[in-house]
């Protein structure tokens, strides 16, 4: 493959670009000279604002990416059967929403936002036992209580928006010209 001056300009150009205020988003060059992105937001916590644990205040995501919305998961199981405690509900939830991302191969570090409704009768006590690989990360989340979800019998359901890499990537750089010579 030719490389050009003009080429490898304008590969340290977009290669500083992705250099913000804010850190360093994570953006490379192929060697077809096209500008790639993770897709991975950038999770921000500001001084000024208490701190937050187990989710982030702002979270920005990559220009050119795509935005992932899943649809609320529910506590059923891949058989469609839903069990009557609140941690299991919460654990095959859970899942659903890592499979769905796995399905579409998104890491599960591209969560951008993730808001979590519980019925506000159930007993919660059950979830402080409960880890998931959901509970690894800190994504900007909200938990709210409502008095009842869409599923009669459900007691929890967790929605998720996430980010990822772009199918189609910016055009190949310009060809070097050929001056005729």
């Amino acid at each position: 493959m030719k490389i050009s001056l003009y080429n490898s300009l304008r590969c340290l150009f977009y290669c500083s670009v992705a250099t913000t205020a804010v850190g360093v988003i994570a953006k490379t060059v192929d060697l077809d000279g096209r500008l790639r992105s993770s897709g991975a937001p950038m999770l921000v916590n500001p001084s000024g604002v208490p701190t937050p644990e187990g989710y982030s205040h702002i979270a920005i995501v990559p220009a050119g990416s795509e935005l992932v919305i899943l649809a609320g998961q529910i506590g059923e199981d891949a058989g469609g059967m839903l069990p009557s405690g609140i941690a299991e509900q919460y654990r095959n939830a859970a899942a659903n929403v890592i499979k769905l991302l796995r399905s579409e191969n998104i890491p599960l570090r591209n969560i951008v936002k993730m808001n979590t409704y519980i019925v506000a009768a159930a007993d919660t006590k059950p979830l402080q036992a409960v880890h998931t690989a959901l509970d690894d990360i800190a994504p900007t989340a909200t938990l709210l209580y409502v008095s009842r979800l869409a599923h009669r019998d459900a007691m929890v359901e967790i929605e998720v928006f996430a980010s990822r890499a772009p199918r189609e990537t910016v055009p190949p750089l310009i060809p070097p010209r050929d001056f005729g010579q």
